[in-house]
């Protein structure tokens, strides 16, 4: 008889407890609840109920998740009230539990989404870096001055490694009088690129002077060909026998834009570049 009554006192204990949980045995459930209730306002896109309990989601161009309600698992930091909840392999949100259980989320990864292509450039220029949370990524993200900064650098860096080099010469002379002589001068494009460089994205401009008294000067072009990676080029142009060429020099017919988006080859290092740059500019502001 004692026994039953030991048992039976047991279960009424048990079943306190669980009432004293929310009818749960698991401690974090109200907080798993939570996580279950805020990721579906993500999926919803209910940005003013996730913005409700996540000030930084208001960084983010968009918001997305996807999830298992059964699959979300609830961990409680070293710090008393801070709890990790991780959704899937690539999503989690950090949040903390006041006094009165009010949940608020402190951080995130994997929720804050992007266009494909904003995200590969990113991605390859070092913008992005793993390990930052969702806000901080933002923060990054919403510079509007990196990307024109690295078109003005790349611009800057393919003049210099994609030039005229030495002076134009004379390459033959056909005619006997000057009267309908025709002098053939050339000069030569190399190229330091690691990458071909197509004749269709540049010109080669002359630069000449009339010999004749009153004689000026005068402009024209050629179009380029095609130069293999760190290779060069003879461009030629016919000319007058009363005329001297005087230079020349190459200009790209694309757009800085296009000529980047072409040619422009990441190395990763481009960002962390760019801040160290920004930050010495305004140092010596």
């Amino acid at each position: 008889m004692k026994n039953k009554l030991f048992l039976f006192g047991l279960a009424a204990v048990t079943i306190l407890l669980t009432a004293c949980n929310g009818g749960s045995s698991d401690p974090n459930a109200d907080v798993k609840e939570f996580a279950n209730r805020f990721g579906n306002y993500v999926i919803n896109h209910q940005t003013d109920s996730v913005c409700a309990f996540y000030a930084d989601a208001e960084k983010a161009d968009s918001l997305a998740l996807s999830f298992i309600s059964d699959s979300i698992k609830v961990t409680e930091t070293e710090t008393p009230g801070k709890f990790v909840v991780k959704y899937n392999e690539a999503a989690d949100i950090t949040l903390t539990k006041s006094e009165d259980g009010k949940k608020t989320v402190i951080s995130s990864h994997g929720l804050f989404v992007y266009p494909a292509d904003a995200l590969e450039f990113a991605r390859a220029t070092g913008q992005w870096e793993t390990g930052l949370n969702d806000a901080e990524l933002a923060d990054r993200m919403a510079d509007k001055n990196f990307k024109p900064w690295l078109i003005k650098k790349h611009i800057k860096t393919s003049a210099q490694k994609f030039k005229v080099v030495g002076s134009p010469r004379v390459i033959s002379t056909t005619g006997e009088f000057m009267a309908d002589m025709v002098v053939t001068v050339g000069v030569t494009v190399q190229s330091q690129s690691d990458q071909p460089i197509s004749g269709t994205d540049y010109k080669v401009h002359f630069r000449g002077v009339d010999l004749r008294p009153f004689g000026g000067s005068f402009t024209w072009s050629e179009n380029g060909k095609d130069v293999p990676p760190h290779g060069s080029v003879t461009i030629t142009s016919q000319s007058s026998p009363y005329a001297e060429v005087k230079s020349a020099y190459v200009n790209t017919t694309l757009s800085e834009e296009a000529h980047f988006n072409k040619y422009f080859k990441a190395t990763g290092g481009e960002w962390k570049e760019y801040r160290t740059n920004t930050d010495n500019a305004s140092k010596n502001e």
